[in-house]
């Protein structure tokens, strides 16, 4: 069952709408997930964890939103 989106607001002062839509969902084994989802249904990011309630999974998407809107990008090599 595909579970309401959460989106991204538009960039200060653009007028523009994202182009992707975060989703909480549950997996196979039970655990919550969200997912970063392009408008072209391709998935940017995940949780890469799981969660033991819709609700911390959507507190981990939250952190993310809020902790790295404007994240350096490193190279690391190795």
């Amino acid at each position: 069952m595909r579970q309401p989106a959460l989106t991204w607001p538009d960039p200060p002062g653009t007028g523009m709408s994202s182009k992707a839509t975060f989703e909480v969902y549950e997996d196979r084994v039970d655990e919550w997930r969200w997912r970063l989802v392009h408008d072209n249904g391709r998935i940017i990011a995940d949780s890469g964890e799981g969660y033991a309630s819709r609700q911390k999974a959507t507190e981990g998407l939250e952190s993310v939103k809020r902790n790295a809107p404007d994240a350096d990008v490193v190279r690391v090599d190795g």
